[in-house]
């Protein structure tokens, strides 16, 4: 699928969200401070965004060989900046920068969410560490939409953990990091 057409799918989708789904992330926002927003973004969208993020981290190949052959095979961390996604890809900046996307982010938090500023614009990481708190990843916004691209089975150690309300209030305008 081409980015425009990619784009294009993503607004027509995101106009006919139903309204009583935004409301229910925001109830779900407000309780826990986490909303699952998986019905945001059509599975053609993401199926595009995750092929673009995973061209990305092939591309760039920091993240070094792979560990010794066995169990627990596991790559290094990476980090791109968005500078390098912006360089590097096409869907993640326009969808990035989708007015209905924000306009329904905005309908979730029940307040206007904002661009960050660059380079925070976006972020494309590829995480696989032990429990180590100094390596965890924190968000310094008061709103962050993360993306989750691929995951390992749970009984490999893959999960994604997030802690609501975590991050002091910021004292820059609502926007989000992704």
């Amino acid at each position: 699928m081409r980015v425009h057409n990619t784009v294009d799918t993503a607004r027509r989708h995101l106009r006919e969200v139903d309204p009583s789904a935004l409301a229910h992330a925001r109830k779900r926002l407000a309780e826990t401070g986490i909303a699952k927003l998986s019905f945001l973004l059509p599975h053609r969208v993401k199926r595009v965004l995750a092929a673009e993020t995973l061209a990305l981290l092939d591309h760039h190949r920091q993240w070094g060989d792979l560990l010794p052959t066995g169990e627990g095979l596991a790559r290094q961390q990476v980090d791109l900046t968005g500078t390098d996604v912006a360089a590097h890809t096409a869907c993640i900046p326009q969808l990035y920068d989708c007015e209905p996307l924000r306009h329904s982010l905005s309908a979730i938090t029940a307040e206007p969410v904002l661009p960050c500023p660059e380079p925070e614009r976006f972020h494309v990481s590829r995480r696989q560490h032990d429990d180590a708190l100094g390596r965890w990843h924190w968000d310094a916004y008061a709103f962050t939409l993360v993306l989750v691209v691929e995951c390992p089975p749970l009984a490999e150690g893959g999960f994604v953990q997030t802690v609501a309300h975590a991050c002091p209030t910021p004292t820059t305008p609502t926007c989000t990091g992704s």
